[in-house]
């Protein structure tokens, strides 16, 4: 297949970002409340990660898509598609403009934050440390950030610096006390909040079930790619079937579906929503996490728990709290659809079973 090893690198981009993605919550609440801590902790090796795909989608450049299986120019175009808009969103458009101008990008936005961020925080460590009379006054990890920030040049922060901090502290709702301590607050307030790059964290101000959603598109699509620059024995593309070359329609898997002639009795009578219809349905209900669960399951009679975890939540160590509540939700919209099917967890598994 003409392209293979850039696909095949694209792939591994596609898939080394989804991996960076999902490591961003393995520190956080395994029920499915998401977000850390430092709104900047994970920001850099997420945007190299990101780079890298933008790389590997450049270096397609010069290769024209018609030479390509169906699914994968579709599965091509779903990354590239993903990945413009996680930069967009995340306001990190430099990141698609190449290896230079996104180095650039970095540096500057590091330095920024150095300035506006933690800047101010080491100032009124120093500030706490020179005006503690007392031991109680100075814990041991507010001496060692004013002595860092000594070392980088840093000085008290003036009594201006302190009231100004202090008042935006109390409109923001910061407990009644001295104006150094609401200032110091205040300042880790920003220190934690305050991204490397772009307008905001991407782990703590996106949706879940739209991260969910991304992540599925880009992972599926790297499969497909991955897929189809397998080496073969014989024929490069003989693993792909008719229907996934150039100009087909995907081929329909599972058995043969009787035809209802016309006029038959059968056509009264209207076929029961099957797994199609329950994803779509809730698809159509902005419930992109239930629909995953129904599309991975698609074909499948039983999963095991981390292969759900990664592929529905993003997360193979989700727990079984947080899968077993999706469950739950798409067992209820099944049932309002008036659909067989139901899954349940139970050893480990989900398993779908037909009512």
């Amino acid at each position: 297949m003409t392209g293979r090893e850039e696909l095949r690198a694209l792939s591994d981009a596609a898939l080394g970002f989804c991996h960076q993605w999902n490591r961003v919550y393995d520190s956080f609440d395994r029920d499915g409340v998401s977000g850390a801590v430092l709104a900047w902790e994970y920001e850099e090796p997420l945007a190299e990660t990101l780079g890298a795909l933008v790389d590997a989608l450049d270096g397609l450049q010069g290769i024209d898509p018609a030479v390509w299986p169906r699914r994968v120019r579709l599965a091509v175009a779903n990354i590239r598609d993903e990945a413009h808009a996680v930069a967009d969103r995340w306001g990190w458009g430099p990141i698609l403009e190449g290896p230079e101008a996104r180095d650039a990008w970095m540096k500057a936005g590091k330095a920024a934050w150095h300035q506006q961020a933690e800047r101010p925080m080491l100032e009124v460590a120093i500030a706490r440390q020179e005006a503690a009379t007392d031991i109680r006054e100075l814990p041991e990890w507010i001496d060692d950030l004013a002595e860092t920030g000594r070392r980088l040049g840093c000085e008290a922060a003036t009594a201006e610096v302190i009231a100004e901090l202090a008042e935006t502290g109390r409109r923001l709702g910061h407990p009644d006390a001295p104006d150094l301590v609401i200032a110091w607050k205040e300042s880790r307030r920003v220190w934690a909040s305050t991204p490397y790059f772009g307008s905001k964290a991407p782990w703590r101000d996106e949706p879940q079930d739209d991260r969910v959603e991304r992540q599925v598109r880009i992972h599926r699509a790297a499969e497909v790619i991955q897929a189809a620059v397998k080496p073969e024995a014989s024929e490069p593309d003989s693993h792909l079937g008719a229907g996934d070359r150039a100009g087909d329609e995907p081929a329909r898997l599972g058995p043969p579906v009787p035809c209802k002639q016309a006029g038959s009795p059968a056509l009264a009578v209207a076929a029961p929503p099957d797994e199609d219809d329950l994803e779509n349905d809730l698809r159509r209900d902005g419930k992109p996490t239930q629909a995953a669960l129904v599309a991975f399951m698609r074909g499948r009679d039983t999963a095991d728990l981390s292969d759900v975890g990664h592929a529905v939540h993003g997360d193979s160590e989700a727990t079984d709290k947080c899968i077993s509540v999706n469950i739950g939700r798409v067992n209820r919209a099944s049932e309002a659809l008036g659909c067989s099917v139901r899954y349940r967890l139970s050893g480990g598994r989900i398993w779908k079973e037909t009512w």
